[in-house]
């Protein structure tokens, strides 16, 4: 019941910074700062929070209106898809690749000195030497590896959500390597040692256990970093995609329909990954 009172708390302080973020392009008018618009702008869109459903909105550069609602949900399904797939990407190939490289000696440095230099290059240098290698295997043997441009009909997904991983990747790799790396150093993997269970068992069922609240903490700040790159990727491809379409409009009931859209699937993936880890690990989150 407490953890109930808890969680009900803190989403209606989200929601309140939602409606706060929400409105505060109306806080600045032609005539400057405007502290009075702001408060009935806030006041209003509290207000009408609950006929949110029924807003329209004039489309960019015509003037036809459309219904908020359901012309914003695609928009977010490509968002999510793009989001949601290169969280999956970064987290099995970093477990993957963690739990190969550390029985591979050789692999093990050679990953560290990647995982280095991909931590060291932006985004935005990184995204263009991707589509450029992709253009260039397509000119020079016509196979078409993957999409690289949106168009009417189809937003591409893979590609963005590919490139979306590599920071997740990095961060997700370092923060294996460094727990395991300090787990190891713990005595009760010298006594499973001494017990004969090989390294593969010793990692599986004594050190990932151990590691896994640190991995759920460093997890939430993993997503939010990853979530501030998908507004570059969006408008790299030319993807219709909802970070885009808040760059479009600014109505304060666009801004916050987006807001809540995008926070319910994360709220939903961290309560579920903590109530996993509590269940796997019983140790409380």
């Amino acid at each position: 019941m407490k953890q109930l009172i808890v969680e009900s708390l803190r989403l209606l302080t989200v929601l309140i910074s939602f409606i706060i973020i929400a409105t505060f392009t109306q806080l600045f008018t032609v005539v400057g700062l405007n502290v009075q618009h702001y408060i009935v702008s806030l006041a209003h869109l509290a207000g009408n929070l609950i006929h949110i459903y029924d807003f329209h909105f004039q489309i960019a550069g015509g003037f036809i209106e459309r219904k908020l609602f359901p012309f914003i949900i695609q928009p977010w399904l490509n968002t999510m898809k793009i989001f949601i797939l290169a969280l999956i990407i970064a987290i099995v190939l970093s477990f993957l690749m963690i739990a190969i490289a550390k029985r591979v000696k050789w692999l093990n440095w050679l990953m560290t000195r990647i995982v280095r230099v991909l931590g060291y290059l932006p985004d935005i240098f990184i995204m263009p030497i991707v589509i450029l290698l992709v253009i260039l295997t397509y000119k020079h043997t016509g196979l078409l590896v993957i999409d690289v441009a949106s168009t009417v009909d189809k937003d591409i997904i893979l590609l963005p959500a590919v490139l979306l991983s590599i920071v997740p990747f990095v961060q997700f790799y370092k923060i294996l390597d460094q727990a395991i790396e300090e787990e190891r150093s713990e005595s009760y993997v010298m006594t499973a040692k001494g017990k004969g269970l090989s390294e593969t068992e010793i990692l599986i069922k004594h050190i990932m256990p151990n590691i896994a609240s640190i991995y759920y903490i460093n997890f939430r700040q993993v997503v939010w970093m990853t979530l501030s790159s998908l507004f570059v990727m969006e408008i790299l491809f030319g993807i219709f995609g909802a970070t885009s379409f808040l760059y479009t409009y600014h109505q304060p009931e666009i801004i916050l329909t987006v807001l809540i859209l995008m926070f319910i699937p994360l709220y939903m993936m961290f309560i579920g990954l903590k109530f996993f880890i509590e269940r796997f690990t019983g140790v409380s989150l």
